[in-house]
């Protein structure tokens, strides 16, 4: 039987589908955050009904688009602190049922800065198909996530210093970044004309600007008592329906070392230099987590000089070479 499940889990790679699905799952909460960001802008210059109707609005358009999305509209209130809280927004991915419960953001605006705190939690659970209702294990994943932004009008930017933390189960995950986003909107001297400047532009340049934001520092880092069994349970959850019966501690370990036996072969065959590469950093930290009882793995990214952020800007491609520009740390403890 342990030989047919093995069997199963090397024959049937998800074809990009589990991959897919991880990053989906590990970034929910840094796309609540990109969401809360770009709210912002629509918030601080409008009062709190009108606010709800824009919220709402664009809410139900996308109900309207998609069979698998559904929300409880948002109720806001407040002028110098603005509050917003919706009991559920829930959607559908494949067999996922993914809801975000208890939703609540804040904005505090001052004349060139922002503060907003974004706090709910999140279930992600297998679903079922006809009825679209949840069933069997769930995954819950509470968060609270603070957003410092800056206006820097000599240089065009808005800066950002954002920190997460959450939890699911035993397993707790920190987020802290440190970015800029650049448009000319924010060479203005106040926060106000800024944001009404950014209003007037449509989606797609909104989505731009966050797309295209610089990071100076970030870090992640994540830990429980046990992190391999933890993640374990996890991966069992996320992925019941691909393998209904289950997946050992061993299948997962002779999954990885195929992998990584690959990932070696090809190293050597293009002779790459593993000096500051992430993938042979990580690898030694996984390595630690199952071999050596190591129960938390952490990521920081920043730049070596700090000072290239406007040269990156004016760069005609965004693919820069990271570790040029970068020092990357992989670390377990």
């Amino acid at each position: 039987m342990e030989n047919t499940q093995e069997n199963q889990i090397k024959e049937e790679k998800p074809k990009g589908k589990l991959s897919k699905k991880i990053i989906i799952i590990c970034t929910l909460i840094t796309l609540l955050v990109v969401v809360i960001i770009v709210a912002v802008y629509f918030v601080v210059t409008s009062p709190s009904k009108i606010l709800e109707e824009q919220i709402n609005s664009s809410l139900n358009e996308m109900q309207a688009e998609k069979d698998d999305f559904t929300y409880t509209p948002f109720t806001c209130s407040g002028f110098k602190e603005i509050m917003c809280n919706s009991p559920l927004v829930q959607l559908y991915d494949n067999d996922k049922q993914v809801a975000f419960k208890n939703l609540s953001f804040t904005l505090t605006p001052s004349t060139n800065e922002i503060y907003g705190v974004a706090s709910g939690i999140i279930e992600i659970s297998q679903s079922n198909e006809e009825t679209e209702t949840a069933n069997g294990d769930i995954i819950t994943i509470n968060f609270n996530c603070k957003d410092n932004a800056m206006l820097l009008s000599e240089r065009s930017m808005l800066a950002h210093n954002i920190i997460c933390n959450s939890n699911a189960d035993n397993i707790q995950l920190e987020q802290k970044s440190i970015l800029y986003m650049r448009d000319e909107v924010f060479s203005e001297t106040n926060m106000i004309s800024a944001l009404k400047g950014l209003m007037k532009k449509d989606k797609e340049e909104i989505s731009d600007i966050v797309k295209y934001a610089i990071s100076e520092d970030s870090y992640s880092s994540i830990q429980s008592p046990a992190l391999f069994d933890d993640m374990l349970h996890m991966i069992q959850v996320l992925f019941k329906d691909q393998y209904p019966n289950g997946v050992s501690k061993e299948e997962v370990i002779d999954f990885y070392e195929k992998l990584k036996k690959d990932y070696i072969s090809f190293k050597n065959l293009l002779q790459l230099n593993s000096e500051n590469n992430f993938i042979d950093k990580t690898i030694i930290a996984v390595d630690d987590v199952i071999y050596n009882n190591k129960n938390l793995i952490s990521m920081r990214m920043y730049l070596k000089d700090s000072s290239v952020i406007d040269d990156l800007f004016n760069q005609d491609s965004y693919n820069f070479n990271l570790p040029e520009y970068y020092e990357i740390e992989v670390e377990s403890k």
